[in-house]
């Protein structure tokens, strides 16, 4: 059985295995965790400060309902990393797979499908104007209806839609290696408290 001072060393900073992500070496993934956790609570936050409006204007709560539903798995996902329970980070890394889910599929309707529904629809509003996207279009500016801003605006749709995705799965990847890391480490505690409790008698 390794030492409390192997099992420091393994479980510490210095152990180049425990870092956050490839693009961070240097950080720990305990670390990262709370860097991750520290960036969604302000988001969320804000978000919040944000719900105010609609509902002051409208009246519709639910923009509100949402992030305080959000800032309570954040606030769990805090608790679990600060006290290193991997259990309460479970509601966070279910939520952010679902949403990773549905995120992966309308990138790929954003991706594929829309183009292809603006270039056919396009085409066909060429010689009716009134009908299709181009009819859409005259209802705004004349600058929108110029085709090249109209696929400058897809692009950039297509591609937030893309970094989107990527900056979840990001982040899913450093919670789960930190729910990972924590579980691995308390696993690794209770076997060695067992093995201290219940010593091997001699026959």
């Amino acid at each position: 059985m390794p030492s409390d001072g192997a099992n420091s060393r393994y479980y510490g900073p210095e152990n180049p295995s425990l870092s956050c992500c490839c693009f961070c070496t240097k950080c720990h993934v305990l670390t990262g965790g709370k860097i991750v956790a520290s960036l969604l609570t302000i988001l969320y936050i804000l978000n919040l400060c944000g719900s105010v409006v609609p509902l002051i204007i409208y009246g519709n709560p639910g923009c509100i309902v949402v992030s305080v539903c959000a800032l309570i798995v954040i606030g769990l996902l805090w608790y679990g990393l600060l006290k290193e329970k991997e259990n309460y980070m479970i509601p966070f890394i279910v939520c952010i797979i679902v949403y990773i889910v549905v995120m992966t599929l309308i990138t790929i309707l954003i991706t594929i499908a829309v183009p292809i529904l603006i270039a056919e629809d396009w085409h066909q509003s060429k010689h009716d104007k009134s009908v299709g996207f181009r009819a859409m279009l005259d209802t705004y500016s004349d600058k929108l209806k110029d085709s090249d801003t109209v696929l400058i605006a897809l692009i950039i749709l297509v591609v937030t839609a893309n970094l989107t995705l990527f900056i979840n799965v990001w982040i899913f990847y450093i919670i789960i290696r930190s729910y990972r890391f924590i579980k691995s480490k308390n696993d690794g505690q209770s076997i060695m408290m067992v093995s201290l409790t219940h010593a091997p008698t001699k026959v």
